[in-house]
Protein backbone atom coordinates (compact mmCIF):
# COMPACT_ATOMS: atom_id res chain seq x y z
CA UNK A 1 0.00 0.00 0.00
CA UNK A 2 1.24 3.46 -0.84
CA UNK A 3 2.03 5.87 1.96
CA UNK A 4 0.75 8.77 -0.11
CA UNK A 5 -0.68 9.36 -3.54
CA UNK A 6 1.62 9.91 -6.50
CA UNK A 7 1.78 13.58 -7.56
CA UNK A 8 3.34 13.95 -11.01
CA UNK A 9 3.21 17.77 -10.91
CA UNK A 10 5.60 17.85 -7.96
CA UNK A 11 7.85 15.33 -9.69
CA UNK A 12 8.13 17.49 -12.81
CA UNK A 13 8.79 20.63 -10.75
CA UNK A 14 11.51 18.78 -8.83
CA UNK A 15 13.16 17.54 -12.02
CA UNK A 16 13.33 21.03 -13.56
CA UNK A 17 14.62 22.61 -10.35
CA UNK A 18 17.27 19.87 -10.12
CA UNK A 19 18.32 20.55 -13.71
CA UNK A 20 18.63 24.27 -12.91
CA UNK A 21 20.74 23.44 -9.85
CA UNK A 22 23.00 21.12 -11.85
CA UNK A 23 23.42 23.88 -14.45
CA UNK A 24 24.62 26.36 -11.83
CA UNK A 25 26.85 23.77 -10.11
CA UNK A 26 28.50 22.98 -13.47
CA UNK A 27 29.08 26.68 -14.03
CA UNK A 28 30.51 27.15 -10.53
CA UNK A 29 32.77 24.13 -10.92
CA UNK A 30 34.15 25.41 -14.22
CA UNK A 31 32.78 22.57 -16.33
CA UNK A 32 30.94 25.02 -18.61
CA UNK A 33 29.95 28.66 -18.80
CA UNK A 34 26.30 29.52 -18.09
CA UNK A 35 24.93 33.07 -18.36
CA UNK A 36 23.00 34.13 -15.24
CA UNK A 37 19.71 34.51 -17.11
CA UNK A 38 19.78 31.09 -18.80
CA UNK A 39 18.06 29.28 -15.94
CA UNK A 40 15.05 31.63 -15.76
CA UNK A 41 13.28 30.27 -18.89
CA UNK A 42 14.08 26.73 -17.78
CA UNK A 43 12.44 27.27 -14.37
CA UNK A 44 9.45 29.15 -15.81
CA UNK A 45 8.78 26.40 -18.35
CA UNK A 46 9.25 23.67 -15.75
CA UNK A 47 6.95 25.26 -13.17
CA UNK A 48 4.28 26.02 -15.82
CA UNK A 49 4.43 22.42 -17.03
CA UNK A 50 4.20 21.16 -13.43
CA UNK A 51 1.15 23.35 -12.78
CA UNK A 52 -0.55 22.08 -15.94
CA UNK A 53 0.14 18.45 -15.02
CA UNK A 54 -1.08 19.01 -11.44
CA UNK A 55 -4.34 20.55 -12.69
CA UNK A 56 -4.83 17.69 -15.13
CA UNK A 57 -4.11 15.09 -12.44
CA UNK A 58 -6.58 16.76 -10.04
CA UNK A 59 -9.30 16.84 -12.69
CA UNK A 60 -8.77 13.16 -13.50
CA UNK A 61 -8.87 12.18 -9.82
CA UNK A 62 -12.06 14.18 -9.21
CA UNK A 63 -13.69 12.55 -12.24
CA UNK A 64 -12.72 9.05 -11.08
CA UNK A 65 -13.93 9.74 -7.52
CA UNK A 66 -17.26 11.08 -8.77
CA UNK A 67 -17.72 8.04 -10.99
CA UNK A 68 -16.95 5.67 -8.10
CA UNK A 69 -19.43 7.34 -5.76
CA UNK A 70 -22.08 7.39 -8.49
CA UNK A 71 -22.05 3.59 -8.64
CA UNK A 72 -22.00 2.64 -4.99
CA UNK A 73 -22.12 -0.95 -3.74
CA UNK A 74 -25.64 -0.76 -2.31
CA UNK A 75 -27.30 -0.26 -5.69
CA UNK A 76 -28.42 3.34 -5.30
CA UNK A 77 -26.76 5.72 -7.72
CA UNK A 78 -26.00 8.42 -5.16
CA UNK A 79 -25.27 6.20 -2.15
CA UNK A 80 -28.21 7.46 -0.08
CA UNK A 81 -28.99 4.05 1.41
CA UNK A 82 -25.45 3.77 2.74
CA UNK A 83 -25.61 7.28 4.16
CA UNK A 84 -28.94 6.61 5.87
CA UNK A 85 -27.57 3.40 7.36
CA UNK A 86 -24.60 5.29 8.80
CA UNK A 87 -26.89 7.98 10.21
CA UNK A 88 -29.07 5.31 11.88
CA UNK A 89 -26.00 3.72 13.46
CA UNK A 90 -24.81 7.10 14.70
CA UNK A 91 -28.20 7.96 16.23
CA UNK A 92 -28.40 4.56 17.89
CA UNK A 93 -24.93 4.97 19.38
CA UNK A 94 -25.80 8.45 20.67
CA UNK A 95 -29.04 7.14 22.24
CA UNK A 96 -27.11 4.34 23.95
CA UNK A 97 -24.61 6.82 25.35
CA UNK A 98 -27.41 9.07 26.60
CA UNK A 99 -29.10 6.18 28.45
CA UNK A 100 -25.79 5.13 29.98
CA UNK A 101 -25.19 8.62 31.37
CA UNK A 102 -28.72 8.93 32.78
CA UNK A 103 -28.49 5.52 34.50
CA UNK A 104 -25.10 6.43 35.95
CA UNK A 105 -26.52 9.66 37.38
CA UNK A 106 -29.61 7.94 38.75
CA UNK A 107 -27.49 5.34 40.56
CA UNK A 108 -25.28 7.87 42.30
CA UNK A 109 -27.95 10.48 42.81
CA UNK A 110 -27.81 14.12 41.89
CA UNK A 111 -24.72 15.95 42.93
CA UNK A 112 -25.20 18.60 45.59
CA UNK A 113 -22.97 21.37 46.76
CA UNK A 114 -21.33 20.77 50.13
CA UNK A 115 -23.23 22.00 53.16
CA UNK A 116 -21.72 25.06 54.82
CA UNK A 117 -21.96 25.05 58.64
CA UNK A 118 -23.26 28.22 60.34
Amino acid sequence: MLRHEFQPGKLIAGVFITIAGITYVGDAGGAWKTPWFAVIPLLVFGLALAALVALLTGAIRRHIKARRTATSTDGTPDGTAKRKKKQKKKKKKQATRATETTTATAATGPSRPPEIPN
